[in-house]
Protein backbone atom coordinates (compact mmCIF):
# COMPACT_ATOMS: atom_id res chain seq x y z
CA UNK A 1 0.00 0.00 0.00
CA UNK A 2 2.81 2.40 0.89
CA UNK A 3 4.58 1.49 -2.27
CA UNK A 4 1.44 2.30 -4.23
CA UNK A 5 1.25 5.69 -2.56
CA UNK A 6 4.90 6.45 -3.39
CA UNK A 7 4.33 5.65 -7.03
CA UNK A 8 1.31 7.97 -7.10
CA UNK A 9 3.34 10.75 -5.51
CA UNK A 10 6.16 10.30 -8.02
CA UNK A 11 3.72 10.32 -10.93
CA UNK A 12 2.05 13.43 -9.59
CA UNK A 13 5.43 15.17 -9.21
CA UNK A 14 6.41 14.22 -12.74
CA UNK A 15 3.08 15.47 -14.05
CA UNK A 16 3.53 18.81 -12.29
CA UNK A 17 7.03 19.22 -13.67
CA UNK A 18 5.72 18.51 -17.16
CA UNK A 19 2.91 21.01 -16.81
CA UNK A 20 5.22 23.69 -15.48
CA UNK A 21 7.75 23.05 -18.28
CA UNK A 22 5.12 23.29 -20.99
CA UNK A 23 3.53 26.42 -19.58
CA UNK A 24 6.78 28.30 -19.02
CA UNK A 25 7.67 30.25 -22.07
CA UNK A 26 11.20 30.72 -22.96
CA UNK A 27 12.07 34.26 -22.15
CA UNK A 28 13.53 36.11 -25.12
CA UNK A 29 16.62 38.06 -24.39
CA UNK A 30 15.78 41.64 -23.68
CA UNK A 31 16.39 43.80 -26.73
CA UNK A 32 19.03 46.40 -26.21
CA UNK A 33 17.49 49.78 -26.11
CA UNK A 34 19.12 51.85 -28.78
CA UNK A 35 20.72 55.00 -27.53
CA UNK A 36 19.94 58.40 -28.97
CA UNK A 37 21.02 58.76 -32.57
CA UNK A 38 24.25 60.70 -32.91
CA UNK A 39 23.92 63.66 -35.20
CA UNK A 40 26.93 63.96 -37.48
CA UNK A 41 28.76 67.25 -37.02
CA UNK A 42 27.57 69.93 -39.33
CA UNK A 43 30.03 70.88 -42.02
CA UNK A 44 29.54 74.43 -43.06
CA UNK A 45 29.61 75.24 -46.74
CA UNK A 46 32.30 77.75 -45.93
CA UNK A 47 34.73 75.07 -44.74
CA UNK A 48 33.70 72.17 -46.95
CA UNK A 49 33.38 73.94 -50.26
CA UNK A 50 36.68 74.50 -52.06
CA UNK A 51 37.78 78.11 -52.42
CA UNK A 52 36.61 79.38 -55.74
CA UNK A 53 39.23 81.28 -57.70
CA UNK A 54 37.57 83.82 -59.89
CA UNK A 55 39.16 84.32 -63.28
CA UNK A 56 40.33 87.86 -64.00
CA UNK A 57 37.69 89.99 -65.63
CA UNK A 58 38.26 92.10 -68.69
CA UNK A 59 38.23 95.18 -66.50
CA UNK A 60 40.94 93.93 -64.14
CA UNK A 61 43.03 92.70 -67.05
CA UNK A 62 42.76 96.11 -68.70
CA UNK A 63 43.70 97.87 -65.46
CA UNK A 64 46.72 95.61 -65.05
CA UNK A 65 47.81 96.27 -68.63
CA UNK A 66 47.54 100.03 -68.10
CA UNK A 67 49.59 99.81 -64.90
CA UNK A 68 52.25 97.73 -66.63
CA UNK A 69 52.42 100.18 -69.52
CA UNK A 70 52.72 103.09 -67.09
CA UNK A 71 55.52 101.34 -65.19
CA UNK A 72 57.39 100.62 -68.42
CA UNK A 73 56.96 104.22 -69.57
CA UNK A 74 58.28 105.46 -66.24
CA UNK A 75 61.31 103.20 -66.50
CA UNK A 76 61.97 104.26 -70.09
CA UNK A 77 61.67 107.93 -69.12
CA UNK A 78 64.19 107.58 -66.33
CA UNK A 79 66.73 105.95 -68.67
CA UNK A 80 66.40 108.39 -71.59
CA UNK A 81 69.71 109.42 -73.17
CA UNK A 82 68.80 111.19 -76.39
CA UNK A 83 66.84 114.26 -77.40
CA UNK A 84 65.23 112.07 -80.06
CA UNK A 85 63.42 110.09 -77.34
CA UNK A 86 62.04 113.30 -75.89
CA UNK A 87 60.81 114.48 -79.28
CA UNK A 88 59.07 111.18 -80.02
CA UNK A 89 57.10 111.29 -76.76
CA UNK A 90 56.30 114.97 -77.26
CA UNK A 91 55.00 114.45 -80.79
CA UNK A 92 52.82 111.60 -79.51
CA UNK A 93 51.22 114.00 -77.05
CA UNK A 94 52.84 112.37 -74.01
CA UNK A 95 54.13 115.64 -72.61
CA UNK A 96 54.62 114.47 -69.03
CA UNK A 97 56.68 111.50 -70.23
CA UNK A 98 58.69 113.83 -72.47
CA UNK A 99 59.36 116.04 -69.45
CA UNK A 100 60.70 113.12 -67.42
CA UNK A 101 62.86 112.08 -70.34
CA UNK A 102 64.14 115.63 -70.73
CA UNK A 103 65.22 115.63 -67.08
CA UNK A 104 66.96 112.26 -67.50
CA UNK A 105 69.12 113.19 -70.51
CA UNK A 106 72.71 114.22 -69.76
CA UNK A 107 72.91 117.29 -72.00
CA UNK A 108 76.66 117.60 -71.63
CA UNK A 109 77.06 114.14 -73.14
CA UNK A 110 78.06 114.11 -76.80
CA UNK A 111 75.41 111.52 -77.62
CA UNK A 112 72.53 113.62 -76.25
CA UNK A 113 71.69 115.04 -79.71
CA UNK A 114 72.49 111.87 -81.62
CA UNK A 115 69.94 110.98 -84.28
CA UNK A 116 68.84 114.58 -84.96
CA UNK A 117 70.75 115.54 -88.15
CA UNK A 118 69.84 119.26 -88.09
CA UNK A 119 71.56 119.61 -84.71
CA UNK A 120 74.78 118.13 -86.07
CA UNK A 121 75.00 120.47 -89.05
CA UNK A 122 77.12 123.62 -89.20
CA UNK A 123 76.62 126.73 -91.30
CA UNK A 124 79.49 125.64 -93.57
CA UNK A 125 77.80 122.30 -94.22
CA UNK A 126 74.53 124.05 -94.95
CA UNK A 127 76.21 126.34 -97.46
CA UNK A 128 77.60 123.35 -99.35
CA UNK A 129 74.10 122.03 -100.12
CA UNK A 130 72.07 122.79 -103.20
CA UNK A 131 69.44 125.55 -102.95
CA UNK A 132 66.65 123.00 -102.81
CA UNK A 133 68.42 121.09 -100.04
CA UNK A 134 69.12 124.25 -98.07
CA UNK A 135 65.47 125.19 -98.24
CA UNK A 136 64.41 121.77 -97.00
CA UNK A 137 66.95 121.78 -94.14
CA UNK A 138 65.93 125.31 -93.14
CA UNK A 139 62.25 124.30 -92.97
CA UNK A 140 63.00 121.17 -90.95
CA UNK A 141 65.29 123.09 -88.61
CA UNK A 142 62.64 125.76 -88.07
CA UNK A 143 60.13 123.08 -87.09
CA UNK A 144 62.65 121.41 -84.77
CA UNK A 145 63.52 124.69 -83.06
CA UNK A 146 59.83 125.43 -82.52
CA UNK A 147 59.39 122.03 -80.86
CA UNK A 148 62.47 122.52 -78.67
CA UNK A 149 61.17 125.85 -77.43
CA UNK A 150 57.77 124.34 -76.68
CA UNK A 151 59.37 121.49 -74.74
CA UNK A 152 61.59 123.89 -72.80
CA UNK A 153 58.59 126.08 -71.94
CA UNK A 154 56.62 123.07 -70.73
CA UNK A 155 59.52 121.85 -68.56
CA UNK A 156 59.90 125.35 -67.07
CA UNK A 157 56.18 125.41 -66.28
CA UNK A 158 56.44 121.99 -64.66
CA UNK A 159 59.23 123.39 -62.51
CA UNK A 160 57.07 126.35 -61.53
CA UNK A 161 54.35 123.95 -60.43
CA UNK A 162 56.89 122.13 -58.29
CA UNK A 163 57.93 125.44 -56.74
CA UNK A 164 54.32 126.35 -56.00
CA UNK A 165 53.87 122.98 -54.30
CA UNK A 166 56.86 123.66 -52.06
CA UNK A 167 59.34 121.44 -53.92
CA UNK A 168 62.12 123.97 -54.43
CA UNK A 169 64.75 121.36 -55.31
CA UNK A 170 62.49 119.69 -57.86
CA UNK A 171 61.80 123.06 -59.45
CA UNK A 172 65.51 123.86 -59.70
CA UNK A 173 66.15 120.49 -61.34
CA UNK A 174 63.68 121.42 -64.09
CA UNK A 175 65.22 124.84 -64.65
CA UNK A 176 68.75 123.45 -64.63
CA UNK A 177 67.88 120.81 -67.24
CA UNK A 178 66.56 123.48 -69.62
CA UNK A 179 69.63 125.63 -69.06
CA UNK A 180 72.02 122.73 -69.72
CA UNK A 181 70.20 121.76 -72.90
CA UNK A 182 70.21 125.35 -74.15
CA UNK A 183 73.89 125.83 -73.42
CA UNK A 184 74.74 122.59 -75.23
CA UNK A 185 72.96 123.92 -78.33
CA UNK A 186 75.04 127.09 -78.36
CA UNK A 187 78.00 125.82 -80.34
CA UNK A 188 79.77 127.10 -83.48
CA UNK A 189 79.33 123.59 -84.87
CA UNK A 190 75.57 124.13 -85.10
CA UNK A 191 73.34 126.23 -87.30
CA UNK A 192 72.73 129.83 -86.24
CA UNK A 193 69.03 129.15 -85.86
CA UNK A 194 69.74 126.31 -83.42
CA UNK A 195 72.22 128.41 -81.47
CA UNK A 196 69.72 131.24 -81.10
CA UNK A 197 67.10 128.84 -79.78
CA UNK A 198 69.58 127.35 -77.33
CA UNK A 199 70.58 130.79 -76.05
CA UNK A 200 66.95 131.76 -75.50
CA UNK A 201 66.31 128.52 -73.58
CA UNK A 202 69.34 128.99 -71.35
CA UNK A 203 68.44 132.60 -70.56
CA UNK A 204 64.85 131.69 -69.69
CA UNK A 205 66.01 128.93 -67.35
CA UNK A 206 68.58 131.21 -65.72
CA UNK A 207 65.88 133.76 -64.93
CA UNK A 208 63.92 131.09 -63.08
CA UNK A 209 67.01 129.92 -61.22
CA UNK A 210 67.78 133.47 -60.15
CA UNK A 211 64.25 133.91 -58.85
CA UNK A 212 64.21 130.57 -57.04
CA UNK A 213 64.71 130.69 -53.24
Amino acid sequence: MQRHNVIIVLLAAALMVSIIGCGKKEEAPEAETPGPAQTPPEVSAETSAPTETKPPTAETAETSAVQDAAAQAELAAQSAKFLGEVLVSWNLGRKDVATKQFLAVQWSDAIAFQGVPMLAMSEQQLASLSPQQRTRVAEETQGLVGTLRAVAKYVIEAGQKRAAAGDAEGAKAHYAAVKECGEALVSPQRLQLVQMAGKAMAELAQQELNAAP
